[in-house]
């Protein structure tokens, strides 16, 4: 199912980039908009790409450079274990890094604050909130934090890469000795399939941070002109269509407290390490349930990790929608609430990669 949703969302961007869509073409951000969502998002994405393509292709070359003059056939598994760790280690110039690092941060900052301005605006006029829906220095200050979070994200994302390569290295030089390619041979295919590999998968992981990106702008934006308005309960609205997830399909409709939210965002913003983030404002991950003897009982349970290895199970998915316009069908945890939800850090979106959710005022408020 998540391969068929991959393929979806791949396929839609493709669409996007097809048509050459542009930032400067669009009209101001709309956050009730999921097309534009969809298209800022594209946008993001192409922009982080040229960003860091410099960087990017430094980081493979020197990975590929690596490769050279290495007798793979005549390694021992302890001296072949011992090259790959060393491969695993390396990471562009610091300077260089830093230095597109610093762009994209600047870059986030101006995109994010049309988000973050539109979203207050477009929120205000729609529910006739009578404030100015100005973008405040409170403002400035979320908006620097999740840019530094973004940015902190993804510098360390180049040790994840080059542990990626040195894993494909692995698997390519087992394979080419097995087929008796000769050390040079191998060397040469890792050179063809590493570089565009490498490309695809920054590709959607820019996408990913993207969606990310823009999802927290908005919800920063909106919990923003909520506290300014005296808002103390807003309800979650999820897309429903065949790409939606089990747990937005789910939360859909959702509760959700204000002030609470308001709180957790305030720890998030004074954080010591940034990676902690995912433990206070944890994403929703799916798993097979297991009876007590570790046998799969047939469903899975959504929850989200608390802390490492501290997986917190919240709803059962009885029958599958994602992948389909089935709404699906899902249950608590026995013991398991809103109020339970929150506490654990799942308030407002967004819940998981490339997340659509929004948060929109009561019916009942208006």
């Amino acid at each position: 199912m998540r391969g068929t949703l991959q393929r979806i969302d791949a396929d839609v961007i493709q669409v996007c980039r097809a048509y050459h869509v542009e930032k400067q073409a669009l009209v101001t951000y709309d956050p009730f908009s999921v097309e534009q969502r969809m298209l800022t998002t594209v946008s993001i994405t192409s922009e982080m790409e040229a960003l860091l393509r410099a960087v990017d292709a430094q980081h493979i070359r020197l990975v590929l450079d690596a490769f050279d003059g290495i007798d793979w056939g005549n390694l021992t598994e302890t001296q072949l274990e011992a090259r790959l760790a060393r491969i695993a280690a390396i990471l562009p110039d610091r300077s260089a890094m830093s230095a597109g690092v610093a762009d994209l941060s600047a870059y986030l900052k101006r995109e994010g604050r049309e988000v973050f301005e539109a979203t207050k605006g477009g929120f205000s006029n729609r529910y006739n909130i009578s404030l100015e829906a100005s973008f405040n220095l409170q403002d400035e200050r979320a908006l620097a934090n999740i840019v530094d979070q973004q940015a902190f994200f993804v510098r360390n994302s180049y040790g994840l890469r080059s542990e990626w390569m040195s894993s494909r290295a692995r698997t390519m030089v087992q394979q080419g000795l097995a087929e008796g390619l000769s050390s040079s041979a191998i060397a040469q295919e890792m050179r063809v399939a590493i570089p565009g590999s490498y490309e695809a998968r920054m590709r959607g992981y820019y996408d990913v941070v993207s969606h990310h990106f823009v999802a927290r702008a908005q919800e920063r934006g909106a919990l923003s002109l909520y506290m300014d308005a005296g808002v103390t309960r807003v309800r979650l609205v999820a897309v429903q269509d065949e790409r939606t997830t089990e747990w937005c399909r789910s939360h859909d409709g959702a509760i959700i407290d204000v002030r609470r939210e308001a709180a957790k965002q305030n720890r998030i913003d004074q954080l010591a390490n940034p990676e902690d983030v995912r433990y206070e404002s944890p994403w929703i991950s799916e798993r097979l349930e297991r009876d007590a003897g570790g046998i799969p009982t047939g469903r899975s349970v959504m929850g989200a990790f608390k802390a490492p290895g501290q997986f917190v199970p919240l709803r059962y998915v009885e029958r599958p929608g994602a992948g389909t316009l089935s709404p699906g069908r899902y249950s608590p945890v026995p013991g398991v609430g809103q109020d339970k939800i929150e506490s654990i850090g799942i308030g407002f979106p967004p819940y998981h990669g490339r997340c659509r959710s929004w948060t929109e005022l009561e019916t009942s408020r208006l």
